[in-house]
């Protein structure tokens, strides 16, 4: 265990004794929502628990010191910044994003199947190397994943997958613009995705929100890591919207990393994720890196 890892769980230890009461006055703060973000997606904290711990950090100079370091360049400055929009407030909007995942057909019957959404350098390799091993329900295989307008599909990515008897497809496209192109453009550009609202087709399939969201990076050269949300953890008691959940998380997204979960079997059941695109950043402008 690092010496952060030491850090977090003394500092998950006073929260708990302090209570969940003491950080609504930080949450107006860019810098408490930057770090309660990061405590979930990145060391995989309950959201509640994230919030608690950065209430306490916030009256703990050396731990938000420890916090930041590992939050790497810009630290704090990099999941806040001070113009503020009436979206989301502290926060520049680039744009708004709308992905939905569709379960095409349900023949393999009780079997959840996984997709992927960017992750480009793993797109080509058919996610070869991102859904596999507990993603797969027992007995399934990937077959295919195909998409673009090579293969006739110009708004849509398609996961085949087969129990060697049925097979089903799940899909993925964007109304905002089409998909495979959205995904292409993800090789060389970067994506911070924030403030992402799960909404449901049908509201009897809540068990969608049991399905933990990960994202999942597999470096070139072998090194892979993995964070887990559930968003279930995301569900407040004044939420009285059914089908519908806010995952108040910051998503970084480039060509090495995919969003990954798995979808309920319905036959023409709808995931739909609405995201605020906080920051694109074009990595090549005009020949030059």
């Amino acid at each position: 265990m690092g010496r952060l890892d030491n850090v977090l769980a003394q500092l998950r230890r006073e929260a708990a004794s302090a209570g969940a009461a003491g950080y609504g006055s930080f949450e107006a703060d860019g810098n408490f929502e930057a770090v309660a973000n990061f405590l979930v997606t990145k060391k995989g904290f309950s959201r509640a628990d994230a919030r608690s711990m950065a209430a306490e950090a916030m009256n703990k100079p050396g731990v938000m010191n420890a916090i930041t370091a590992e939050m790497g360049p810009g630290g704090l400055r990099g999941l806040s910044n001070t113009q503020t929009n009436g979206n989301v407030p502290g926060r520049d909007v680039a744009a708004q994003l709308k992905l939905t995942v569709t379960r095409v057909t349900a023949n393999i019957v009780d079997a959840p199947l996984p997709f992927a959404m960017f992750g480009a350098q793993d797109y080509v390799n058919g996610y070869r190397n991102t859904l596999t091993g507990q993603l797969l329900p027992a007995g399934v295989t990937l077959v295919s994943v195909t998409g673009g307008e090579v293969s006739g599909k110009p708004n849509r990515v398609d996961f085949t997958y087969t129990d060697g008897v049925n097979s089903d497809v799940v899909e993925v496209t964007s109304s905002t613009y089409p998909y495979p192109s959205l995904l292409n453009s993800t090789s060389v550009d970067l994506l911070r995705m924030s403030k992402i609202r799960m909404e449901l087709s049908d509201n009897t399939q809540a068990a969608q929100f049991r399905q933990d969201i990960q994202t999942v990076s597999n470096s070139p050269f072998g090194k892979g890591s993995t964070n887990k949300i559930s968003a279930t953890a995301f569900r407040r008691p004044d939420q009285f919207q059914a089908g519908i959940v806010d995952l108040d998380a910051v998503f970084e997204i480039d060509k090495e990393t995919s969003i990954v979960s798995s979808i309920l079997p319905v036959a023409g059941f709808e995931v739909t994720f609405n995201s605020f695109v906080e920051k694109f950043y074009r990595q090549i402008t005009k020949g030059h890196w």
